[in-house]
């Protein structure tokens, strides 16, 4: 028999998905030119001062280079923020997750924040106040467009409350 607490989580697992988004990957893209760009050189500079260098090490350099960017792609896609008609769903970790859920009905403030440069960007932070123990805030970060998030968020709170 599955208890209230069991029906509870699993009736906001099956809810209906609002919206669902990753951290941008605007930084990343720009990690992959620079680095690929500094595989080049670091190839370029090992060919001119050491020609006696084979081509392995000039080659496994460019892959460690390039694996930088990989691993920050890698780690921006294993967080995923979802909105459903019932919670805000923070799902992080690939080997080992989080599943962080917060109900709608906690949700007592709703706040975006973007510097000047995240706003040329279209980037910015959305900031959760929910009521919980705690006093809980939650912070979702560097996401595109953190508006159309708040809103679906506000949007679904409000349409709860009539």
């Amino acid at each position: 028999m599955i208890d209230g607490g069991n029906r509870e989580q699993d009736d906001i697992r099956r809810a209906r998905v609002l919206l669902s988004i990753c951290p941008t990957l605007k930084f990343v893209y720009i990690g992959y030119a620079v680095a690929v760009l500094a595989a080049f050189l670091q190839a370029m500079i090992i060919a001119a001062i050491l020609p006696v260098v084979g081509p392995i090490p000039v080659v496994v350099i460019g892959i460690l280079i390039i694996c930088i960017p990989v691993y920050w792609h890698l780690k921006k896609k294993m967080i995923r923020y979802t909105v459903t008609e019932n919670a805000l769903i923070i799902d992080k970790g690939l080997f080992s997750r989080t599943i962080q859920t917060i109900p709608l009905d906690r949700i007592q403030d709703v706040t975006v924040t973007a510097s000047f440069g995240q706003r040329i960007l279209k980037i910015g932070t959305v900031i959760i106040d929910n009521a919980s123990e705690d006093q809980g805030k939650t912070e979702i970060s560097s996401i595109d467009n953190p508006e159309r998030f708040a809103d679906a968020i506000l949007g679904e709170i409000h349409r709860r409350d009539q």
